[in-house]
């Protein structure tokens, strides 16, 4: 059987893209999809250090690193296929 609708479980795999899936998802949950996708991609790039994501009290109160907070929610370790599950 051949389904129309592009939303449908039943739909054919192909018939969803990642535009339209990430379409259907509210704001907040894209946002925090595509932050938590940008730092693990800047961390595997290079880009940027794990160690200045992970949350520190100590730095978060007295040198006021404040990203710390929201940074060490995001970051899901190394790019593979755990990365792609703690997304879902």
């Amino acid at each position: 059987k051949k389904h129309s609708c592009a939303g449908c479980p039943a739909a054919p795999a192909e018939a969803m893209s990642l535009t339209a899936v990430m379409g259907q998802q509210p704001p907040v949950t894209r946002c925090l999809a595509v932050a938590s996708a940008l730092l693990t991609l800047g961390c595997a790039l290079d880009l940027l250090a794990p160690s200045t994501l992970l949350l520190s009290w100590q730095l978060v109160i007295y040198e006021m690193q404040i990203w710390r907070l929201v940074t060490c929610f995001l970051f899901f370790g190394p790019l593979g296929l755990p990365f792609v599950w703690n997304l879902c």
